[in-house]
């Protein structure tokens, strides 16, 4: 048994324990769909390092048939944390949360992987595109080593780089909208994905072109990946809703009434623009009943670009709820859809601001005055 491979995993494990507890602990607070990915984030990284510990302790001869069942059950829970990953980043940026063509390719990935691993066996066969197996156990490295077909190190390596690449992505993404105060936060969730991810897996290849060069490293990815993972659970619950989960960067918010007139105008954060209140009523009141002449009173467009910017619409009854943004996400769609499920036309600014500043990461709305122009 590698000693120091047994004491990365059991350190490993004992972070993922502590950061599944956190995340569970604040997930009423964060109240977004968002944290069961995460959880599946850290979950399956738990099932990578319990699976690997058992292949170190069971690594005796005459063990070698129950090393490769653990072996596969450790990248089959790696690949769960790959596809949460990319859940994860796509269900905080995306108009299309599951529905797309990233989603469909990260599952054919995630589904290659799992197959070829599940299609291996003991003892080694001569079917070298599938094979995915145990050595018999190795007394000068006191290890059973698993070893697989260059398509299946490939297709994993692609996993591992895709599933990354998607949550960085959208972290620099995000970065461009938020606050300069809370940049830190996403560059402290930047460096744990790329330990998470990238030193994980170049720390893998070393061990996997050499291991006996390499033996000293063995599962110390299990390390980087853990810290990774807890970093970016950490920034998630330290930025919170208003630096994760405000995934564009919204300029105001509008109620009217079915003949044009403005009941609502907030502006959110710091942000101006250069459109005036009146002419967005105009647009929008005249699209609106465009559309509803043509085809229905009860359809209206759900979604308007307009050049640099796009207007969200949702309706309730006699009066509709705009949100002007430059990227239309599922989380502003959610978030308009429902600020006027709880809007009364009875309600007072303060009160619609307070519905606003509840449901939108953005903080409270500086209401604006209906019969002026917004600020140049």
């Amino acid at each position: 048994m590698i000693i120091h491979s047994l004491v990365y995993a059991a350190i490993s494990l004992t972070i993922i324990i502590a950061m599944i507890i956190v995340v569970i602990w604040k997930q009423f607070e964060l109240a977004s769909s968002s944290v069961y990915f995460m959880l599946g984030i850290l979950v399956g990284i738990a099932g990578w390092i319990i699976g690997d510990m058992m292949q170190i302790i069971l690594s005796q001869p005459g063990y070698e048939p129950w090393v490769l069942v653990f072996s596969q059950f450790a990248t089959i829970c790696n690949m769960v944390a790959m596809i949460s990953t990319v859940l994860f980043a796509r269900v905080l940026s995306a108009r299309e949360t599951l529905n797309s063509k990233a989603v469909a390719f990260a599952f054919a990935l995630f589904g290659a992987v799992v197959l070829m691993t599940l299609a291996g066996g003991y003892p080694h066969d001569d079917n070298q595109l599938w094979t995915y197996t145990v050595l018999e156990f190795n007394p000068a490295l006191d290890f059973t080593v698993t070893t697989a077909s260059i398509l299946w190190m490939v297709t994993d390596g692609v996993m591992v780089l895709f599933a990354g690449g998607t949550l960085m992505w959208y972290l620099y993404r995000q970065r461009r909208f938020i606050e300069d105060r809370h940049k830190k936060i996403i560059t402290f969730m930047m460096v744990g994905t790329f330990l998470a991810f990238i030193v994980s897996i170049i720390i893998y290849a070393f061990y996997a072109i050499a291991p006996d060069v390499f033996s000293v490293i063995l599962h110390l990815e299990l390390i980087t990946a853990a810290i990774g993972a807890s970093m970016i659970g950490i920034g998630m619950i330290w930025g919170g809703k208003q630096v994760l989960y405000g995934s564009s960067r919204v300029y105001s918010v509008h109620i009217f009434d079915e003949g044009g007139l403005s009941l609502y105008a907030g502006l959110l954060g710091a942000a101006e623009y250069d459109v005036n209140e009146h002419l967005i009523s105009g647009v929008a009141t005249a699209i609106s009943n465009f559309t509803s002449q043509l085809v229905g009173k009860d359809i209206v467009p759900y979604e308007i670009e307009l050049g640099d910017y796009a207007m969200m619409l949702e309706p309730k009854g006699e009066y509709i709820g705009f949100i002007i943004c430059e990227f239309p996400s599922a989380q502003v769609r959610a978030g308009l859809k429902n600020i006027m499920n709880d809007f009364d036309p009875k309600m007072g600014n303060d009160e619609i601001s307070g519905i606003i500043d509840s449901y939108m990461p953005y903080g409270k709305p500086r209401v604006m005055d209906i019969f002026e122009d917004f600020p140049e």
